[in-house]
């Protein structure tokens, strides 16, 4: 059966509509479901989530900007995931979660076997909401722990909460994206979290526009991207109060970051195709060999078959040919007239 997907963005859903959704997830037929600045009553919203708590294919779940509008249905959409054992990404920004319902949903997640993307951005989290977010990075035996993760625009997180997230970070992570945009994380959070970078090669995509950096945190960037092996392709500095020449520097370390990865895979296909060419030209040298070897033992005297066979075994171990192979060589024509 073929997995579909329902998308449906600024409407306002009717108890008729959410009952064919909570249909179609009961019998396991929604991979994707989005549901963006939707609006529903209570009493749907709970039949929503009991209907995600059931359902065994569903993998996305978007419920950005509306539907989690209030601490209660936090509580709801934790006891759904509760449930659920098939989910793999929630995106919630712009909901207002608050510390208390991070809290809830972070205990949640954390018995969720494999969420590994999660988006709770504007969602009014501080240093403890931060803190819940951080416990869910680390791979936990079968569990991966989160790959991507969003925080953007959640200005109460304090400069100590950003550095207890860059010690989070560095402990155990596996985050590939990052997105910390419109965060005041400022130079001291920046320093702290240059520091986790050090120790986490996985990280690729980290997105710093409009949080409060200077020269300074820049700087400590640029040290990290000149001096440490990173992963890191791509990083936003957009809205930050940076040098440009700075900018540029920083830009010019990822371009040759790429350059030596690309560098590297073209060196391992160059030295595959040199043993390649070696192997053969190896293999060459050992049948003239072979044949500058019969030539003189047959035109200086005469063999008799067990000597052939013998001939042949000894040369057998220096070249990939058979002795029954090389017998017959030596039995050629010109071997038979010199006897």
């Amino acid at each position: 059966m073929l997995l579909g997907s329902v998308q449906m963005c600024g409407e306002t859903l009717s108890s008729i509509e959410v009952r064919d959704i909570c249909e179609s997830l009961e019998t396991h037929s929604i991979r994707l479901l989005s549901l963006r600045e939707c609006f529903m009553n209570d009493r749907d919203f709970q039949c929503l989530t009991i209907s995600v708590g059931k359902c065994k294919s569903i993998m996305q779940l978007n419920l950005n900007l509306g539907l989690v509008s209030a601490v209660t249905r936090v509580e709801m959409l934790a006891q759904a995931l509760m449930k659920n054992r098939t989910l793999t990404s929630l995106f919630i920004h712009g909901s207002p979660v608050s510390d208390y319902g991070m809290v809830m949903l972070s205990q949640a997640l954390a018995a969720h076997p494999n969420i590994v993307n999660l988006d709770v951005g504007d969602c009014i989290l501080g240093d403890r909401g931060l803190e819940a977010v951080a416990q869910l990075l680390p791979p936990d035996g079968a569990k991966p722990g989160l790959q991507e993760l969003t925080l953007s625009a959640n200005p109460a997180i304090t400069s100590m909460g950003w550095v207890k997230f860059g010690i989070a970070l560095a402990a155990s992570s596996n985050l590939k994206v990052l997105n910390l945009d419109y965060n005041r994380v400022g130079d001291s959070g920046i320093a702290c979290l240059t520091v986790a970078l050090a120790s986490l090669r996985g990280l690729e995509v980290l997105d710093l526009e409009g949080t409060g950096m200077t020269d300074q945190g820049a700087k400590m960037l640029l040290h990290l991207l000149e001096n440490y092996p990173t992963d890191i392709n791509r990083i936003i500095l957009d809205e930050n109060d940076i040098d440009p020449k700075l900018l540029g520097e920083i830009k010019h370390s990822l371009s040759l970051e790429e350059t030596d990865e690309n560098s590297s895979e073209k060196e391992i296909l160059a030295s595959d195709s040199e043993i390649s060419k070696m192997s053969n030209e190896i293999a060459q040298t050992s049948l003239t060999n072979v044949t500058e070897i019969s030539s003189e033992a047959t035109s200086s005297m005469t063999l008799k078959p067990h000597d052939l066979d013998t001939m042949g075994n000894d040369l057998a171990k220096s070249t990939s040919l058979t002795p029954r192979e090389l017998a017959r060589f030596i039995r050629s024509p010109e071997a038979g007239a010199s006897k």
